[in-house]
């Protein structure tokens, strides 16, 4: 089964290069999900068609990453979180557990590998143990779905979620009462990232804020590259000041964050449908999206030193500036 048509729903690296792509099936009598690997992002925008599913999954999957060098954890439509490993260039199955009464929306796994949160379409936010894969804690936090969790990049106890009923919360387990509500913003946010001592949100309209989580009196910083619903919200790992964000309207924006300013310094309309997910590898910056396809966007030289038609305009480079 070819991966060429499917809705690719996530993109993320392991510390070794290896890609993992999640997809779905969304048309037709039977929604099923799938499972790619490439032991690197070269080329992966030419290869990706001519590309076999390395697992097939009955159920289609909202979400995946990688947990370990050679697993990754997945979120199917059913409510179950599943673990993989790689063997030999494909996936096969692990383990398994019941972790939402509906569909899972979102995980995140923790920077020291050991937990996984999810979210679901149950308003609930679960903790998983990786290790004996098992329900650890359950949190009726949302009345609605929730749309986005995201775990801390340097602290394992700290993540934060998002729903549809405009909250979104942050967590720290090592309190007795881990969850706290942050106001940020009336609008529903419909994705959240939580680095270093900032969070990022995005809205059901668009926009992005960023919050000091160190409080004062730092105002929240926004952009509005988006006219519809922000889905991915990612921050550079190099440079922690560019956050990329990908959109219900096809596009890729990365922006640069700093306590006096925040301003666009790239933007792509490449994509023909939403882009559902974003990943850095080192300083390149590569996206997937429901239109089956996964492009590479390079942060050039002019565009660092903030020339106008490179801050503003929208990408016209060929694939091969990313070889």
């Amino acid at each position: 089964m070819f991966i060429a048509g499917r809705h690719l729903e996530n993109i993320d690296i392991n510390r070794d290069g290896g890609v993992l792509v999640v997809s779905s099936n969304l048309t037709g009598q039977i929604w099923d999900g799938g499972l790619n690997y490439f032991s690197d992002s070269t080329n992966i925008e030419c290869t990706l068609y001519q590309t076999h599913l390395s697992k097939h999954m009955p159920a289609s999957t909202a979400d995946g990453c990688w947990c370990a060098p050679d697993s990754v954890v997945v979120g199917t439509d059913n409510g179950h979180l599943q673990v993989f490993t790689l063997d030999n260039g494909f996936f096969v199955d692990s383990c398994h557990l019941l972790s939402h009464h509906s569909y899972v929306t979102s995980l995140s796994v923790t920077c020291s590998s050991a937990h996984c949160v999810s979210g679901g379409g149950d308003g609930c936010v679960n903790i998983a143990d990786l290790n004996e894969m098992r329900l650890i804690s359950k949190y009726h936090t949302h009345s609605e779905i929730v749309n986005r969790v995201n775990t801390h990049n340097s602290s394992p106890d700290l993540f934060a979620s998002c729903s549809m009923d405009g909250s979104v919360l942050i967590y720290d387990m090592r309190k007795s009462q881990p969850a706290r509500r942050i106001s940020i913003t009336d609008a529903v946010v419909t994705a959240v990232n939580y680095h270093g001592d900032k969070l990022a949100v995005g809205t059901e309209a668009g926009q992005l804020l960023v919050k000091d989580m160190r409080g004062g009196t730092t105002p929240l910083k926004e952009a509005n590259d988006h006219c519809r619903s922000i889905r991915r919200i990612v921050f550079c790992p190099s440079r922690s000041s560019w956050i990329a964000t990908g959109g219900e309207d096809g596009v890729v924006s990365v922006l640069q964050y700093d306590l006096l300013n925040t301003q666009s310094i790239y933007m792509s309309e490449n994509h023909s449908d939403f882009v559902t997910g974003l990943v850095w590898n080192s300083e390149e910056l590569i996206s997937c999206s429901w239109d089956s396809t996964v492009q590479k966007h390079c942060i050039t030289n002019e565009v660092l030193a903030g020339e106008p038609h490179a801050v503003n305009g929208h990408c016209s480079l060929p694939p091969s500036c990313c070889d």
